[in-house]
């Protein structure tokens, strides 16, 4: 009895924790002020390096036809989109894929949108030392069925500018 006694204050103390704070759990986004202070902070971390040329491969994992899933490779340059392309097979990306692509602001931006729409879930994993959103997976709500959408970043890589004499 004893046992169980201190089990439900155990599992009282958590709830009340879940409840009042924000906290994540196994990668679990419970509550949002957290959440959008870390965004803060990286998204400042990533300003402050003044990085607006770099090519990053990157894959949506969601059910929205193999255009979005298949990775892909995207050259940013003075902030936009330059060049992108299947980086698999080097071919080319129909224009309406392209125009859904995003940059890493645009990826702050997706955990911003998904912060101010309360998602049921929402796991970032941030690049420690660059601080932009290597990993975004989302599930707008859990009693809606293929809604997860997850965004993967690899490989970014900072374009230095051209050095003239």
């Amino acid at each position: 009895m004893r046992v169980l006694h201190r089990a439900l204050r155990c599992a009282g103390a958590i709830a009340l924790v879940l409840v009042l704070g924000s906290c994540e759990i196994f990668g679990l986004a419970i509550g949002g002020s957290g959440r959008r202070a870390e965004l803060g902070r990286q998204r400042a971390k990533w300003a402050r390096q003044q990085i607006t040329s770099y090519n990053l491969v990157y894959r949506r994992d969601c059910f929205c036809g193999i255009e979005f899933v298949t990775p892909t490779y995207i050259e940013v340059r003075a902030g936009g989109i330059s060049t992108a392309r299947y980086s698999e097979s080097d071919a080319p990306l129909p224009l309406w894929v392209q125009d859904r692509l995003p940059t890493v602001e645009a990826l702050f931006d997706i955990v911003d949108n998904a912060l101010d729409r309360e998602v049921d879930l929402l796991e970032v994993v941030y690049d420690p030392a660059l601080g932009y959103p290597r990993r975004i997976a989302i599930d707008y709500r859990f009693s809606t069925a293929d809604d997860e959408v997850t965004h993967v970043v690899s490989g970014l890589e900072i374009m230095l500018p051209p050095i003239v004499p």
